[in-house]
């Protein structure tokens, strides 16, 4: 089973930035998820959520597309990190998959100021929306769909993507022999407990996206092999 660092090594290094993708690519994760946004001056950022604070007044918060790269680059998000691009991101040559935030302007030309960076990297790329998913596919052959309720799994699964990224919540072993009969690889997230991980590793699943990076790998380093 394949183990996906969730916004890199999470719990090693502040969530999304080079810090935490360079300590996972020295974990040894098979892949690395994280989340892409877009400034104000239409440059793609790996940030996860949709709005940035000051670390001395919280309360306040600010969207990161009214930012600019400039801007945003101002915020230090812990030990001195910055938000880093997503072009600085998949220089690192790491295994991603990629995650599109779509906060609701026109998709189209939002995907296309992304789709360049993609060029020639070993990424896999969705979103929670399968409509950006059916338009990727068209433009980027490996892509994922990030199915987080019941009634966007159907939508997902009409468009056949390499692979399904299933909310925990959704994973049984039906599925994912369904999936399976489709040449759909099926991923499971977020997933930090061990015994979870495990029993959906015997229904099949084929990654685990998971904060706990070093134990999981740890975990499957030391699984007996089995005589051929």
């Amino acid at each position: 089973m394949k183990i996906i660092a969730h916004r890199g090594a999470s719990q090693e290094a502040p969530e999304n930035t080079l810090s935490a993708f360079e300590r996972a690519l020295e974990l040894g994760a098979d892949w690395i998820e994280l989340d892409v946004h877009m400034t104000h001056d239409g440059i793609p950022v790996v940030i996860h959520d949709s709005t940035i604070a000051w670390e001395e007044d919280p309360s306040e918060r600010y969207a990161i597309q009214s930012l600019t790269l400039e801007e945003l680059q101002e915020f230090d998000l812990e030990n001195g990190e910055i938000v880093p691009t997503l072009e600085s991101v998949l220089e690192l040559n790491i295994p991603a998959m990629i995650e599109i935030k779509w906060m609701g302007e026109p998709y189209i030309p939002y995907i296309e100021s992304i789709l360049p960076y993609l060029k020639g990297k070993d990424c896999v790329v969705g979103s929670l929306n399968p409509k950006i998913v059916a338009y990727l596919k068209t433009h980027h052959s490996r892509t994922v769909g990030i199915v987080k309720t019941p009634s966007d799994l159907e939508p997902f699964i009409q468009l056949q993507p390499p692979i399904l990224a299933l909310h925990h919540s959704l994973i049984n072993k039906n599925l994912i022999q369904k999936l399976h009969t489709l040449n759909i690889e099926v991923w499971g997230w977020t997933i930090d407990d061990l015994m979870q991980a495990r029993a959906f590793e015997a229904m099949g699943l084929d990654g685990v996206i998971t904060n706990h990076v070093r134990e999981f790998l740890q975990i499957s380093k030391d699984k007996p092999k089995k005589n051929n």
